[in-house]
């Protein structure tokens, strides 16, 4: 999570699988203390597992979702605030599946913009790499050719 590039695309992968599990388990009815568990299970990150099962306990005494998840390391406050704006008009599953929409989506621009910015780069490593083998090809002729000439 601190690469600087890798890791805000992996914190967006993390949350959008987050919210889209989240959102998928809650609209049928699975109950939210359920729907965390099953979660903490599918996310494959230790710190952020944590903060689940730190999550449910607090929901379990009786705080909020949005609350329970105050201060999270891997959740921005965005997210925070849209799970409160879901709980407050009892709509945790469609803004749920909203953030993962809008996460995704992220994810898909970063990585397009990834994929453009090492365009440039593989191009030159390309050449490099042709210009060596025409090299390896090219000095051994040479060098026979003078030898030739000198007899």
């Amino acid at each position: 999570m601190k690469i600087p590039i890798l890791g805000s695309l992996a914190r967006k992968v993390l949350v959008s699988s987050f919210a889209r599990n989240i959102g998928i388990l809650l609209s049928n009815r699975v109950p939210l203390i359920t729907t965390l568990v099953i979660v903490e299970k599918i996310v494959d990150h230790s710190i952020f597992g944590e903060e689940i099962k730190n999550a449910v306990e607090k929901i379990k005494e009786g705080e909020k979702l949005s609350s329970s998840f105050g201060g999270s390391v891997i959740l921005p406050q965005m997210v925070l605030g849209m799970i409160a704006a879901g709980e407050v008009s009892d709509r945790v599953p469609e803004m749920m599946n909203k953030l993962a929409d809008i996460y995704d989506s992220e994810v898909d621009t970063a990585i397009k913009t990834m994929t453009q910015s090492m365009e440039p780069l593989m191009i030159v490593v390309m050449g490099l790499l042709i210009g060596t083998i025409m090299a390896s090809i090219m000095v051994p002729m040479y060098n026979l050719t003078q030898q030739l000439q000198n007899i």
